[in-house]
């Protein structure tokens, strides 16, 4: 059973997480609401899950800049490091090996 600091340190997690997910940037980012995923949805939902999991651990602030990438597909790399150049504070960025045996680069930007 959570104590009553576990269950309000969830709360909060969950909250942060409704709000990231609804911001249009997010929406955009992952290719969701009327932006088609350009890797499927099963990866999609992988990247997703993945980045969630980064953020929760590296930042407990406002985060933007959310970016992912294809590691072997070049202009999906260099969109990466667009975004990565155009966000300000602090960043995280890092690298997974995605269920289709892909590597996938995930980073966002946090501390505003």
């Amino acid at each position: 059973m959570l104590s009553r600091k576990d269950k309000k340190v969830a709360q909060e997690r969950n909250k942060r997480w409704e709000e990231r997910h609804q911001r249009d940037e997010f929406k955009f980012a992952w290719g969701t609401g009327e932006f088609a995923s350009e890797y499927g949805p099963k990866i999609q939902k992988f990247l997703q899950a993945k980045l969630d999991e980064a953020i929760e651990k590296h930042s407990d602030m406002y985060e933007d800049n959310f970016r992912h990438a294809k590691k072997s597909d070049p202009v999906s790399v260099a969109r990466f490091k667009y975004h990565a150049n155009q966000g300000c504070c602090g960043s995280w960025d890092g690298e997974v090996i995605g269920p289709d045996g892909e590597t996938y680069l995930l980073g966002f930007n946090h501390g505003h």
